[in-house]
């Protein structure tokens, strides 16, 4: 395995005539992502709980539907970011993952935590 080369933000792991490896942070777009699905489930909730007139089947079952399917792309997202993220131990990831699964709210502290900072 090479040097580490630093390239601006972008640090070129190891190249070779077949790959290049690059190690980033989420991109623009995962992040916009995440910080707007975390706001339409706070929105989402919050707005059923202040107003109970809207406490339908017919209005909660598409909205939760949308939800779920907004969660589950951030999850993946998620989860695509621990994959390729290196720690410190082998074992974090594996326990980022159950925390996640467990208890959903945790996502957003691995995303303050790592999600917005580079690889």
């Amino acid at each position: 395995m090479t040097r580490p080369v630093t390239l601006g933000t972008l640090e070129v792991i190891s190249s070779n005539i077949f790959t290049c490896t690059l190690r980033t942070g989420m991109n623009i777009f995962e992040k916009t992502y995440s910080f707007l699905a975390i706001l339409f489930e706070i929105s989402l909730i919050s707005f059923f709980l202040l107003n109970p007139e809207y406490q339908r089947l017919s209005l909660l079952l598409p909205a939760s539907m949308v939800g779920l399917l907004v969660n589950t792309i951030l999850i993946f997202l998620i989860f695509h970011d621990i994959y390729r993220r290196t720690f410190s131990a082998p074992k974090i990831k594996i326990i980022w993952v159950a925390v996640i699964l467990l208890f959903w709210p945790a996502s957003i502290l691995y995303l303050l935590k790592y999600g917005l900072q580079p690889r």
